[in-house]
């Protein structure tokens, strides 16, 4: 699998999620993604990349920071399955 990584640092003045914008990074939809403490590497999150292209990320202390400050990394899997054009799948499933 091909995998997109980046590195984040969120802020919320009040604390709650932050909605981050991956459409002009050239992410997939129906990619999976995982949330990571940027720090120990801990998944905080798994999902799949929807038609918006637009991730929420949970604010916590996850850190050691303040609940409304976060470092992430986010991982973005494309499968190999994903980039095949539906014949290259039909003839991968046939043979």
């Amino acid at each position: 699998p091909e995998k997109n990584i980046f590195n984040l640092a969120l802020f919320s003045s009040i604390g709650e999620g932050v909605q981050v914008d991956f459409k002009t990074y050239g992410i997939k939809r129906g990619s999976t993604y995982e949330i990571m403490d940027a720090e120990s590497g801990q998944v905080i999150e798994r999902g799949i990349v929807g038609k918006s292209k637009i991730i929420p990320f949970p604010m916590g202390d996850w850190n050691r920071t303040e609940a409304n400050f976060g470092a992430y990394t986010i991982a973005f899997i494309q499968h190999e399955d994903d980039r095949k054009s539906f014949f290259g799948r039909l003839l991968g499933w046939i043979f």
